[in-house]
């Protein structure tokens, strides 16, 4: 979404302000999911904020981080389903709705529990998509 917002961005006065404002506000729009808001605040952090060249220098930038974040991800996945598979017997648990739960999950032979999740309902929608047991939250302790 931020490289598509600077490659979309009309004119180059005030991009760099108008990145900002747009870091900012992707970093708090969806709080629950902690990943996109981390994965903007690092871009940020770690962007040297030139004044020449801003527009392709923001893009390569988020291109790297974008590569670095998919390698982070196929490597925790390899490494969750390595695990898994080792388990005796697997039962998993996992609460509301997540794409690195999905890749996890994807193939396995285990039996998977997901809690609704509510208010949002996202495990719902996951244990549906999934064609697995949907338990309410506050059944999950048990």
């Amino acid at each position: 979404m931020l490289r598509d917002f600077v490659v979309h961005a009309e004119g180059d006065t005030d991009l760099s302000d108008r990145t900002r404002v747009c870091v900012e506000a992707l970093a708090e729009a969806r709080r629950e999911m902690a990943a996109v808001g981390n994965l903007v605040r690092y871009w940020a952090a770690s962007f040297s904020w030139p004044e020449e060249d801003f527009r392709a220098c923001a893009i390569s930038h988020c291109e790297a981080i974008l590569a670095r974040a998919d390698r982070a991800l196929a490597e925790t996945v390899a490494n969750a389903r390595r695990r898994l598979v080792d388990l005796p017997a697997s039962r998993i648990l996992t609460h509301s709705a997540s794409s690195t739960v999905r890749a996890v999950l994807a193939g396995l032979s285990v039996e998977v529990l997901v809690t609704a999740s509510e208010p949002g309902s996202e495990g719902r929608r996951l244990a549906a998509e999934l064609g697995v047991v949907c338990i309410e939250d506050r059944d999950a302790p048990a």
